[in-house]
């Protein structure tokens, strides 16, 4: 009942493995019992450890959102998360020991573009390399995911860690993002920004056109600002309208407006004169009528030289009496 003595034997308590065998005489006489007694207090110790390790590890496996799988040296899957399943809508059967090439052809089933998953998915990498890629999914929903894939080296040879993640809000959410900033603010139609980029793909295939409000300065004076804006804004509306879809009108700066057609000289020299005839058709509250000036030059030309020719095409039309489009 000494509590000294009640410590001092816990802390010598120990587990032990006793194992008995018989002993036998050359006649095979029982003698008695051989025993030997272990102490596996250490051992169990970790194997307690492990098993709670497991328990853990298995359980956050399980509960991860991102889709988790570990594939073998061949590319054999050998363990697959719920979220694996879920993100990838793979049927409910056995996964474990299913090749890369199953995998591979089930995905380009779900792909919006099939080509997008590149040819060498099961590659080899180097020790603790990391292979990313972002890929759009158009079944069973749409949406973007991204795939990491890292070599892992262990004592049984090389695993790999495949992870995918759900990105398309992200995606969708830096793409809203690009809209605003390639957006301008007042008129709503794209601005300076998405013309030049838009430039650079249809170069030399295209042309370049530029308008101008015929006598902003005078209607802002006369009507006010306001007016000013309105007049902006109904302009835009009828330039983008009579846009193709191959066609891209953009707000320049002030009263310039600036359209990037994916046609020959002729063909954008009628879409310009189709825009001049609608904004001549406007009657805007307030104001009434209103005309655009405009210039028009083939992209055969750098951005910055055909820009400068098609300016100087708007300025002769202006001279030449205004409502109307020049070649240059």
């Amino acid at each position: 009942d000494d509590p000294a003595t009640l410590a001092a034997l816990l802390r010598t308590l120990v587990d032990v493995a006793v194992s008995a065998s018989r002993v036998r005489d050359d006649e095979s006489r029982a003698l008695g019992w051989a025993l030997v007694a272990r102490d596996v207090t250490e051992s169990n110790r970790l194997q307690a450890e492990l098993s709670r390790a497991k328990e853990l590890m298995d359980a956050t496996f399980a509960s991860m959102g991102d889709g988790v799988a570990l594939l073998d040296a061949d590319n054999k899957l050998l363990m697959v998360n719920d979220a694996y399943r879920r993100l990838l809508a793979l049927p409910e059967i056995e996964l474990t020991g299913k090749a890369l090439a199953f995998l591979s052809e089930h995905l380009r089933g779900l792909l919006d573009d099939p080509a997008q998953l590149d040819d060498d998915l099961g590659r080899q990498l180097a020790d603790h390399q990391t292979q990313t890629c972002e890929l759009l999914f158009a079944r069973p929903v749409r949406r973007w995911l991204r795939r990491s894939s890292t070599a892992i080296a262990s004592g049984t040879g090389r695993l790999n860690l495949i992870i995918w993640r759900d990105i398309t809000t992200e995606r969708d959410t830096m793409a809203e993002r690009e809209r605003e900033i390639a957006t301008d603010t007042l008129t709503g139609i794209p601005n300076r920004r998405a013309a030049e980029a838009r430039a650079g793909q249809v170069k030399r295939r295209g042309s370049i056109a530029l308008f101008d409000i015929d006598h902003f300065k005078r209607l802002n004076d006369t009507f006010g600002h306001a007016k000013g804006d309105e007049v902006l804004r109904a302009v835009a509306a009828t330039l983008a309208h009579q846009a193709c879809g191959s066609d891209l009108v953009a707000r320049w700066g002030g009263e310039e407006f600036i359209a990037i057609v994916g046609a020959d000289l002729t063909g954008a020299a009628a879409f310009c004169e189709r825009a001049r005839e609608a904004v001549a058709r406007l009657d805007i509250p307030g104001v009434g009528k209103v005309s655009i000036s405009a210039g028009v030059c083939s992209l055969s030309d750098d951005f910055d030289t055909a820009f400068v020719r098609a300016d100087e095409a708007l300025y002769r039309a202006k001279a030449n009496g205004r409502n109307r489009v020049e070649r240059a």
